[in-house]
């Protein structure tokens, strides 16, 4: 799985920053594994971009994934992407 060139940019755009608490935060791959507006989000390795549940709920991936879309790769398509998968979750 390859991010695209801008991928930390569009994040950060979209309010969203590394989780600190992935075992991968250390390098390049803390960009696959997120944190913003009160949920983890990460890119899974079929280029899946995913949200879970709420922070407060969350226990691990297998159990807390809320929506998922294909990984944006504009800048517009992120927004977008961050939007709909926040007004598509389950809880």
């Amino acid at each position: 799985m390859c991010l695209p060139k801008s991928w930390r940019h569009w994040c950060k755009r979209a309010g969203l920053s590394p989780d600190t608490n992935a075992r991968y935060a250390r390098n390049w791959l803390g960009w696959m594994y997120l944190k913003g507006h009160g949920r983890r989000w990460r890119v899974n390795r079929h280029g899946m971009f995913q949200v879970s549940c709420s922070d407060d709920d969350f226990d691990r991936w297998a159990n807390s994934l809320a929506a998922e879309t294909a990984m944006p790769f504009c800048l517009a398509k992120m927004r977008a992407a961050v939007s709909l998968l926040i007004h598509n979750c389950h809880d």
